[in-house]
């Protein structure tokens, strides 16, 4: 007489509930060799695997064609589409693979349940900005209470989307970018820290501009954090806001004075990370 566990019927249980062959089947046109080949990859993801795999060929080759073909799609070409390697004599008819997802899963499982619903587009605009998050947050080094944070590039070139959203250059030989993000990841002001000689060598807007003053007093608490000094450099490159650092920065320290940071609405009381 076999004997079976309250525990393993549980698991025997959830395993069917999980199962998402039979809709890869039905809903999707898949045939049953490439539904096997997204359970077993993951079976919680699968569905959502072969529903990317869909949408991305349908992007490459036209729905038509895929909708009357899909069935067709060999265990290969599921391996493939999803940088499996393929084994023996395995071939597949699909010149396309995607490298982000299965290794973003991998990093993050838990992310799932937050982009199982998403189009394959958005998964990967989705992976592009978790990505870009994590690897901000740690360098990020002052964060305030209304979510903007200081993040340190390390390097004298902040990264090109960036520079694209800053529209200016993101480059400055002379130290490490420092950039103002808000709790969005928007970027609004890079500024040049000379960390040799502790010397802020240059604040930056976008366009090159004067940084919007609603963004002083998040400068103010960088400097005043560090003890900072302000160089005398030009603080913008155009010629009808130029304004040396230091006057810059003095009306900079009376406007936010003026707003009483500890006081005013916006609680932008300095946490250090």
């Amino acid at each position: 007489m076999i004997r079976v566990s309250i525990s393993q019927l549980v698991e025997q249980a959830k395993l069917l509930s999980e199962d998402k062959r039979g809709n890869i089947v039905r809903l999707l046109g898949f045939s049953r060799e490439a539904a096997n080949v997204f359970h077993v990859i993951n079976v919680k993801w699968s569905f959502s695997l072969a529903r990317w795999m869909k949408e991305a060929t349908i992007s490459w080759a036209g729905k038509e064609l895929i909708d009357a073909t899909v069935v067709n799609f060999a265990p290969a070409d599921a391996k493939r589409f999803y940088g499996i390697q393929l084994t023996g004599l395995e071939r597949s008819r699909i010149g396309l693979t995607d490298r982000n997802v299965l290794p973003f899963f991998e990093d993050y499982p838990s992310e799932f349940r937050n982009i199982k619903n998403l189009s394959y587009d958005e998964v990967g605009d989705y992976v592009i900005q978790y990505e870009r998050k994590e690897k901000i947050k740690d360098n990020t080094i002052l964060k305030f209470d209304d979510g903007f944070f200081w993040y340190d590039t390390k390097s004298n070139e902040c990264e090109s989307w960036i520079a694209k959203k800053m529209q200016h250059c993101g480059t400055d030989a002379s130290g490490h970018l420092q950039i103002l993000f808000d709790d969005k990841l928007e970027p609004h002001v890079t500024m040049t820290w000379d960390k040799e000689v502790n010397t802020i060598i240059q604040f930056r807007g976008k366009q090159n501009m004067i940084p919007n003053e609603k963004y002083w007093p998040y400068i103010v608490e960088f400097v005043k954090e560090f003890e900072i000094k302000v160089s005398d450099y030009w603080s913008t490159v155009s010629p009808r806001e130029r304004d040396p650092g230091p006057r810059l920065f003095h009306r900079m320290w009376k406007a936010a004075r003026d707003q009483n940071l500890q006081e005013n609405k916006r609680n932008i009381r300095l946490i250090i990370s």
